[in-house]
């Protein structure tokens, strides 16, 4: 996301994308909460993981990052 460039501080084009992609954000911290309180580490959860993260950093696959 940082790379595609835009305006402004890194920060505030983190937090920009992050409002512009809430729920998505969300639904991915309550499902890596959920794995990380249940304290089960196995190679499921860590390929639901890696789902979860992957969707938020694919191209494409969320809001625009241009600002």
């Amino acid at each position: 996301m940082l790379a595609v460039g835009g305006h402004g501080v890194a920060g505030e084009r983190v937090a920009a994308w992050e409002s512009r992609n809430a729920s998505a954000v969300e639904r991915a911290a309550g499902t890596l909460g959920e794995i990380w309180e249940s304290e089960r580490f196995t190679f499921t959860t860590l390929s639901v993981a890696t789902r979860v993260i992957r969707t938020l950093v694919a191209p494409g696959s969320l809001a625009s990052t241009a600002g």
